[in-house]
């Protein structure tokens, strides 16, 4: 299922980039695209997107171009991504390859929190309110993917150790959260 924000940047990137590769006019459109939405998330979703449709085509044309070096169409692909990692800088998100989720490592944390969250309805016999609220902020998660890893993995362990604290969460639950997220208690206190 596409996100509607992914639709909309898809079409942004139909009319001012593909169709212009105009550089003030795809830059004066991104600002206008962005003062449009009022969540960052939304903004971090587009610009996310955005870059990631870029990087595709600069791959592809990349792959069968002969001029590698002098190709304007290239040069055009690597100016727009650096435009759009500085407006991502904005919101503390990398650049950094390694610290987005593939569509395999987003599908593989979604299975993991599913699992969690069935444990949870077998626990929650006579407490519906505290279960049902523990099932909503781990079905969050799977919508904060746009955060990348590094930021994502540690949500995840503080949204167990603040369930633990208050009473809400058992310590094998909390457990579980923190082993997915691949950190160690260890690293988490140094």
């Amino acid at each position: 299922m596409v996100n509607i924000v992914e639709e909309i940047a898809n079409e942004f990137l139909d009319e001012y980039y593909v169709s212009s590769e105009n550089k003030n006019y795809f830059l004066n459109g991104l600002d206008k695209e962005l003062s449009r939405y009022k969540k960052e998330a939304d903004k971090i979703i587009f610009l996310k997107s955005v870059r990631s449709s870029i990087q595709e085509m600069y791959d592809d044309h990349f792959a069968n171009c002969k001029e590698k070096k002098d190709c304007e169409k290239l040069k055009w692909h690597l100016k727009s991504i650096f435009y759009v990692n500085n407006l991502l800088e904005d919101y503390s998100i990398s650049e950094d390859k390694n610290d987005c989720f593939t569509s395999e490592e987003k599908q593989m944390f979604c299975d993991k929190l599913d699992k969690i969250i069935d444990e949870i309805e077998i626990l929650k016999k006579g407490q519906n309110v505290i279960y049902d609220d523990l099932s909503e902020e781990i079905e969050e998660m799977k919508g904060l993917f746009y955060l990348g890893k590094k930021n994502w993995k540690t949500l995840l362990v503080g949204k167990g150790f603040e369930m633990v604290a208050g009473g809400v969460v058992s310590e094998t639950i909390s457990k579980e959260l923190i082993n997915l997220s691949g950190l160690s208690i260890q690293n988490l206190l140094k």
